[in-house]
């Protein structure tokens, strides 16, 4: 099983959605699994919305934890995913070799995207 950590980003009603370079393919908010031994969950955050989009989180608060059926880039088929309410700063600056395309979107927009199964059951089954 992989812990996987998530930073749902709001801004004026819109949120932040990148489309990855790698699997699994689809719009989703920014995710980063924890690989450090001795990394928490929000050292992983901090790291992986720094990483990807270059913002620094300035707060973060738990706001779902769910083991799911979730296959990723090495096979790995369970997740105890964490997602955080994320409060950022900076100008986002997407790594080149991670995020193919990033945007605001609003809810209603959201329902139009072809989204990773994760942040489909997130956003139109459950948000």
């Amino acid at each position: 099983m992989h812990y996987t950590v998530a930073a749902l980003i709001q801004e004026n009603n819109r949120y932040l959605l990148i489309d990855r370079v790698r699997p699994p393919f689809g719009w989703a908010c920014i995710a980063e699994h924890v690989e450090e031994e001795d990394a928490t969950l929000e050292d992983t955050l901090k790291r992986g919305v720094k990483e990807e989009m270059g913002l620094e989180v300035i707060t973060a608060h738990v706001i779902k934890q769910k083991i799911e059926q979730n296959i990723c880039k090495d096979g790995t088929a369970l997740h105890h995913f964490t997602v955080y309410d994320t409060v950022v700063s900076g100008a986002p600056s997407p790594k080149k070799d991670e995020v193919k395309a990033y945007s605001w979107f609003a809810l209603k927009e959201i329902e139009k995207l072809t989204l990773t199964p994760y942040w489909t059951k997130f956003f139109l089954e459950e948000y």
